[in-house]
């Protein structure tokens, strides 16, 4: 029987490495691979190259107190979020970031961006990301005080398509980009008209370097957006942390047109933040404006929303703006405990008054909604978290001839990051 060439040529180099071991490397040295709190990183022996996993999860259980029987939502244990993470990075200027979500019955892209980075004069970012405005948004999931973002995120974007050029000068940090332009509280991937959206934002670390310790923490700020926009896709919708819709702009019929965007949006942010020794918080002003149309109606409408978040240790750890790295994780063979941390939010959302009832159905649609919520979380090391709280929100119409229910929640969290 004839054995074919490529069995052949398999055959000898098979015997080649056997008796005389693998080719030579030409000097080259191994990449290493790195394992600690943080993930996993691949670097290259000269450091110039480096693959690094790592992503969170968040397992919650949701519960309506007595009092919201009636909401349309069950009570549920759910996977709220499961972002695996990738980032390559080559050399000091180029770092790519993919990062899915699997959570809360999803199969999507969150995040899929490009970084080229230059220095002290910045970088631009290309790709899909979180749209920096609001302070609360940008604070990562897995750092929030509360379970859940406040009644202030249903009116700033997520995440968005464009560019944006970033930098931090110690005391000034500015974001100056162009997006597609996704709509209050969204998270955009098709855009639905060609117009876009500029962002700009500016924040101020006036004692980072200098002054008080526990004023090194403190940044205050600006952002704002304007562009235009089209069209009923591109009118929000706004929900609680509970993720009930309490507000949504009237919809077409067979016999009625529906409210669409047409013409103008402008947002606002006014934002401070300071985290000192045992202490942190947050506290945020937004004003969303959007022209809005139904029929030959128009109306250009203007929502505001506010909240402030405080944290404070009943440990002797830190609170950061990205955390809790407890000195002691939890370890039962030292009896160390972790870290304990305190967490209260207020919120408040206004909708603007001529939005009914020709834009929105004041049976359905509340006018205003406040929450006030507070709880506990106990950082067992920088990785692993347990949480639990409660949230009250109640509400300013909506409820058929009256209010809608005041929603009560109680939430817990089991979160593990890296």
């Amino acid at each position: 029987m004839r054995i074919p060439r490529a069995l052949q040529t398999m055959g000898i180099g098979i015997a080649i490495t056997l008796l005389w071991g693998p080719p030579p490397s030409h000097g080259a040295d191994p990449a290493t691979v790195e394992v600690d709190g943080r993930g996993v990183a691949i670097v290259s022996a000269d450091g110039q190259y480096a693959l690094r996993l790592r992503g969170y999860a968040q397992f919650d259980g949701r519960f309506f107190a007595k009092g919201t029987d009636n909401l349309p939502a069950p009570n549920a244990f759910l996977i709220r979020r499961l972002q695996p993470i990738v980032e390559y990075s080559a050399g000091s200027w180029v770092m790519l970031r993919v990062m899915p979500e699997f959570g809360d019955g999803k199969s999507q892209l969150e995040d899929g961006y490009m970084d080229l980075r230059f220095g002290k004069a910045g970088r631009i970012r290309a790709g899909r990301f979180k749209v920096p405005l609001s302070a609360e948004r940008m604070q990562s999931a897995s750092a929030l005080h509360l379970i859940e973002r406040s009644l202030v995120s249903n009116l700033t974007p997520n995440r968005d398509i464009g560019v944006l050029w970033t930098g931090d000068a110690g005391l000034i940090s500015y974001d100056l980009g162009l997006f597609n332009g996704a709509a209050d509280g969204a998270s955009l991937y098709h855009d639905a008209d060609s117009d876009k959206e500029i962002l700009g934002r500016i924040i101020l670390h006036p004692w980072q370097d200098r002054g008080p310790a526990f004023l090194k923490g403190l940044a205050v700020g600006v952002g704002g957006t304007t562009g235009r926009t089209q069209g009923a896709a591109n009118l929000p919708s706004y929900r609680t942390s509970g993720q009930l819709k309490f507000f949504s702009y009237r919809a077409a019929t067979e016999t009625a047109s529906g409210a669409v965007a047409d013409g103008a949006r402008r947002r606002l942010a006014p934002q401070i933040s300071l985290y000192g020794g045992r202490a942190g918080g947050q506290a945020e002003f937004v004003i969303s404006e959007q022209e809005v149309r139904i029929g030959d109606l128009t109306e250009r409408l203007q929502h505001q929303a506010w909240q402030v978040s405080l944290s404070v240790m009943l440990t002797r750890d830190a609170r950061t703006y990205r955390g809790v790295n407890p000195h002691h994780p939890f370890s039962r063979a030292t009896g160390a405990m972790g870290a304990l941390e305190l967490v209260g939010r207020l919120a408040h959302i206004q909708l603007d008054d001529d939005a009914f009832p020709a834009f929105a159905d004041p049976e359905n649609a509340a006018r205003r909604a406040f929450s006030m919520s507070g709880g506990v979380r106990w950082h067992l090391d920088a990785n692993v978290t347990v949480a639990m709280g409660y949230e009250e929100t109640r509400f300013d119409g909506g409820g058929g001839a009256g209010d809608r229910d005041t929603e009560r929640l109680l939430w817990q969290r089991l979160q593990v990051s890296l």
